[in-house]
């Protein structure tokens, strides 16, 4: 697909709407090794059957044979065979064919990079981005102050159709952040994105950075104070809790937190942000795997705030968002205003296997401390209110008198 048929299909799948947003807090756990060499052991003692009976693994090995051997009788281009790569597209296509756009297969390679670029600082363009699960659209939900996107011209709302040599739709994106959009400090990256607001196609080449982002960002407006949350990772829980702090100095009576376009984050941050707000000893949230054990997450830092509180939403505000919202919703501790979340109550663990490539599967779903599954289905807010004047990708050009959201959260607070 040359370039112009790639942004014809860009501008063609944007009839449908940007509903998915990819989070990837990934949750190392001791024993994954052992686990995956004990279900080998098992596939070996069957008769070519998995214990479920689902694949005849001694029918596909004679297939594959099959398909080799017209592949090097009648191939024209045999010469230009990359064995492992075929091989590697096995895995892939074993993953993907489980229809969950969160698990997923890693080569060796792949691993490795996102090892070294996640253990490393954050050098890359600035942006927040989330990516639809059935177009693979990748929309950019907020640009950084001070970040070489924003310097380039990228604006919140556009849609990356290319970075590098490589289609973003087509690619799992945390490797396309880690492997294309990150790299080394100083280097170049060209990027073409689509803008909807005027159809048009921009080329953008981007010079990478240090880039150190604030995710929490925080005001005051009388005795209400405004914190609002951009992503969870490691420095998230410190500025919260400093923002927190700050506001509670300056007279801070009520608060506003805006979750808003949010796609999630660390949970161990999520959970430290929670418990600063939550009484002692109460549910944040818990999960449950496949093996049916639960694990519960309880507040215990012995810090609260007993103010009034609202948390801002949309459709954007996922999973580490969503469980912020539901213990402070299901705990009485806040009303919700805005639009139903997006709905993605599952997580994911990593697998590293022997050969050095890794499997990130989908182990376990979270539920709220009512025990509500909100996996799809999202978190009602306690009261609707939909945006005027611009979808939720220009909140971030708004001022506060037109953002009604804003509003109808500070007239709940007033009367309280």
């Amino acid at each position: 697909m040359n370039r112009e048929e790639k942004r014809r299909f860009v501008t063609g799948v944007l009839v449908g709407a940007l509903s998915a947003i990819l989070f990837f807090g990934i949750l190392f756990a001791g024993g994954i090794l052992l686990l995956n060499r004990e279900v080998q052991k098992e596939a070996e003692q069957t008769s070519g059957q998995t214990a479920d009976g689902q694949h005849d693994w001694n029918k596909i090995r004679r297939k594959l044979g099959r398909i080799q051997t017209y592949v090097d009788r009648y191939y024209i281009f045999g010469d230009r065979l990359d064995t492992q790569l075929q091989e590697e597209y096995i895995y892939k296509g074993y993953m993907a064919a489980l229809g969950d756009v969160y698990t997923t297969y890693y080569t060796k390679e792949e691993w490795q990079e996102m090892e070294e670029q996640t253990s490393g600082a954050y050098v890359g363009i600035g942006v927040l981005v989330q990516q639809d699960k059935n177009t693979g659209l990748v929309t950019v939900m907020k640009v950084f102050a001070g970040s070489p996107a924003l310097d380039a011209g990228m604006k919140a709302g556009d849609i990356l159709a290319q970075v590098g040599e490589v289609d973003a739709t087509t690619m799992d994106l945390d490797m396309l952040v880690q492997n294309h959009i990150r790299g080394e400090e100083g280097t170049d990256v060209d990027i073409t994105v689509y803008r909807p607001d005027t159809g048009e196609y921009i080329d953008m080449t981007i010079t990478r950075k240090t880039v150190a982002v604030e995710t929490v960002e925080a005001k005051i407006n009388g005795d209400i104070g405004y914190v609002s949350v951009s992503e969870f990772d490691g420095v998230s829980a410190g500025q919260f809790k400093t923002a927190i702090d700050t506001l509670q100095e300056r007279g801070m009576k009520k608060l506003i937190v805006d979750m808003r376009n949010n796609p999630g984050g660390d949970v161990n941050t999520v959970i430290t942000m929670t418990d600063y707000l939550l009484d002692q000893d109460q549910v944040i949230f818990s999960m449950s795997g496949k093996q049916g054990k639960e694990r519960v997450f309880k507040s215990e830092d012995n810090h609260k705030i007993d103010i009034p509180v609202v948390v801002l939403v949309n459709g954007n505000s996922a999973s580490a968002a969503e469980i912020f919202t539901g213990a402070l919703k299901d705990n009485n501790r806040a009303t919700v205003v805005g639009t139903t979340t997006f709905g993605k109550g599952i997580v994911q663990s990593v697998f590293e296997l022997d050969d050095g490539s890794a499997l990130k599967i989908t182990t376990e779903r979270y539920y709220t401390p009512n025990g509500t599954d909100i996996h799809e289905h999202g978190i009602e807010p306690d009261v609707t209110v939909e945006l005027e004047g611009g979808n939720d990708y220009a909140l971030s050009s708004m001022s506060e008198e037109e953002d009604n959201q804003l509003q109808k959260a500070m007239e709940i607070l007033k009367e309280k």
